[in-house]
């Protein structure tokens, strides 16, 4: 499907960029609905009015070290919270 999302870019502004098969990018937003758990991140997206897209990640995707950074991520992110040096 063209519009079906190929990967998800979060940069160092803390934006978020969705790069669809069709080689369209897109800004989003994550939304609070997203889910970070043990062995799973749902991340669900706000691109305009109408798109919602959702990506669910799991080990098989990232990797167990990966995915451990990208739940790190969210969670440092959520709360507003720089790691240490």
């Amino acid at each position: 499907l063209p519009w079906a999302i190929d990967r998800a870019v979060w940069d160092a502004e803390g934006r978020w960029w969705l790069h669809e098969a069709s080689g369209r990018v897109r800004a989003a937003r994550l939304a609070a609905s997203t889910c970070v758990c043990p062995a799973l991140v749902v991340l669900d997206f706000r691109c305009g009015l109408w798109r919602h897209p959702t990506l669910v990640l799991g080990e098989d995707v990232l990797g167990g070290e990966g995915l451990r950074r990208l739940r790190q991520r969210l969670l440092l992110a959520r709360f507003d919270v720089s790691p240490e040096p």
